[in-house]
Parts: C-alpha cells; sequence; structure tokens
C-alpha cells in the first residue's frame, strides 16, 4: 500500500526531533513511498531557516548533512508535481478549503495518487490539522 509523507515527517527525519525515531520506523515500515514536489521545498526552507535562526546549534557541516540525508530520502519517493491534473482536484474538493493552502495541495497529490492506484494510499503525518482534513476526505493517516 503506498504511504504518503508530507513534511512533518520528513523534517523529524532531518532535525532528529522527539519523533524522530517514530519517523524512522514509519519510514522503514513502508517500501512504496509518494509524496509531492512541494515537500522538497518546505523541508529545504526549514533546514536553512534552523541554520540561519541558531547557527551556532545548525552549522553548516550540520546543514550540509542535512541537506545530503534530504537528496537521500526525495530518491527514494515518488514525487509528483503540481500540476493541472492536481488542481482538478483542489477545484473539486470543497473539503480542502479548511487548511492551509500547501496542506491541500498534500491532501490532492494524495487523492491523485489514490485515483490512480488499486489499493488506498495513506497518509502518514504529524500535523494534526492535514490529519483532520485528510479524515474529511477519506484518506487513512497513520502517526497523526
Amino acid at each position: 500500500m503506498p504511504v504518503y509523507f508530507d513534511a512533518s515527517v520528513m523534517l523529524s527525519l532531518l532535525t532528529q526531533d522527539c519523533r524522530a525515531a517514530k519517523a524512522a520506523t514509519l519510514w522503514h515500515a513502508h517500501e512504496d513511498r509518494v509524496s509531492s514536489i512541494l515537500v522538497e521545498a518546505e523541508c529545504r526552507i526549514v533546514l536553512r531557516r534552523l541554520h540561519r535562526r541558531q547557527p551556532t546549534r545548525y552549522d553548516l557541516a550540520w546543514l550540509a548533512h542535512a541537506e545530503a540525508v534530504l537528496a537521500q530520502a526525495l530518491d527514494e519517493l515518488t514525487l509528483r508535481v503540481i500540476d493541472t491534473l492536481i488542481l482538478d482536484i483542489v477545484r473539486q474538493e470543497m473539503q480542502l478549503a479548511s487548511c492551509r493552502t500547501l496542506d491541500a495541495l498534500h491532501v490532492a497529490t494524495a487523492l491523485f495518487f489514490t485515483q490512480r492506484n488499486t489499493t488506498p494510499i495513506q497518509m502518514c503525518t504529524f500535523d494534526r490539522r492535514l490529519a483532520a482534513v485528510c479524515a474529511d476526505v477519506a484518506i487513512p493517516v497513520l502517526a497523526a
């Protein structure tokens, strides 16, 4: 079964925060990993923001390592671009109005994968708001 990984889980892995062990378990438990191309931008921006705001804790060596791990993780994901097919789903799904724009695009992308697979997709997220929207559109959630 495909599992959609959002930025909250990816960032836990990259920053080794308090949920990193759970994120790693989820990552390694699923081989069919998918996401939106947005996940790269979100993760890269957050990593660089951490470095910029706390350069002694998150120095250049840390940033280089985190970005290398991100690149490796991205290679292990099937990524979907945001195109008119995704925007068509945004137009059709009124429930997406209850969340932030990037979250809506993630949910729309998960719905895209769902529509094109014979098995349902699961959303792997630590973001409770994203999880709530997934529940509204009948996407099962892991780890919220």
